[in-house]
């Protein structure tokens, strides 16, 4: 899935925006795009994460503290925040494992993921660790590119996701494997989706 975002972005930002000034002229060097791999590493490494079969609710927790994470490495990078920014992080969070733990039973009852090991749990924990904060870095660097060279989120886009898309050519038995299992798996009928409108 995310290598399919990937490639939409690109067309997208080819279609909505001026191609030459994207080829020919671009306003951000490329060496700041090259920065932003970080989304491709952060992407890579929350799906490898699912691989170490982490509790689900546990999972859930930490692929929603993103706020946290970010603040922490705002803060480690000289970012400053208000009592107000950090009183909402921590109630979002607060929410997050609340209702988390009100699935908990839930999720005993149906366990998508039972953690084979603490080795297993572990690095599954640190991947998706790492993962949330490599997104944090993409944001800073974003924010950092955009104040010295304008807000070019059109080039910033098309270029971040670009320069990304051969990093999945490693993983292209694994993405085939993927689709063919969505391509035998069953079709949802359209009064599926009805009851959502």
């Amino acid at each position: 899935m995310t290598l399919i975002g990937m490639v939409v972005v690109v067309i997208e930002s080819l279609l909505s925006g001026s191609i030459s000034e994207i080829f020919l002229h671009p306003t951000i060097p490329l060496w700041w795009h090259l920065a932003f791999i970080f989304n491709f590493g952060g992407a890579y490494l929350g799906n490898l994460s699912l691989a170490f079969r982490l509790p689900f609710p546990i999972f859930l927790v930490l692929k929603n503290s993103s706020l946290v994470v970010g603040m922490a490495i705002g803060l480690l990078v000289g970012q400053r925040f208000r009592s107000g920014q950090i009183a909402a992080v921590l109630v979002v969070t607060l929410g997050i494992v609340v209702a988390t733990a009100f699935q908990l039973p839930l999720a005993q009852q149906h366990p998508m993921h039972a953690s084979s090991s603490l080795y297993d749990f572990l690095l599954g924990t640190g991947l998706l660790l790492t993962s949330l904060a490599s997104f944090s870095m993409l944001g800073i660097c974003q924010e950092k590119t955009f104040a010295v060279y304008g807000k070019k989120t059109n080039e910033a886009m098309f270029w971040q996701n670009l320069l990304a898309i051969p990093l999945f050519f490693p993983c292209l038995y694994d993405i085939s494997d993927h689709v063919s299992l969505w391509n035998h798996g069953g079709i949802l009928p359209l009064t599926f989706f009805l009851p959502l409108f």
